[in-house]
């Protein structure tokens, strides 16, 4: 409750945390698969933008466009993970 005009705010002015962690291990994620080749990363993006997204739907959070990214690519990186497995099972089992 507004204690200036007694009104109840209509949202909160706090960041959802989990949002942006989930949008740093996403962002982290994209060197690690070029330098590394690794998508590990991507598993802990993709988790933890859900949670965050569940957060800030119940707690009336900001950061919802930062969960949503982060889930995005995410699964980008998930997505490129398995193409470019499957593509190379031919030469595995050669």
């Amino acid at each position: 409750m507004d204690k200036r005009n007694g009104t109840q705010a209509s949202a909160s002015l706090r960041v959802n945390r989990l949002s942006i962690i989930a949008l740093c291990l996403a962002i982290a994620e994209i060197p690690a698969l070029i330098f590394l080749g690794g998508t590990g990363l991507a598993v802990f993006a993709v988790g933890t933008g859900h949670v965050a997204l569940n957060q800030i739907k119940t707690r009336n959070e900001q950061g919802a466009k930062a969960a949503i990214l982060a889930l995005a690519l995410g699964y980008a990186v998930a997505l490129f993970g398995v193409f470019s497995t499957l593509r190379a099972l031919p030469y595995i089992f050669a």
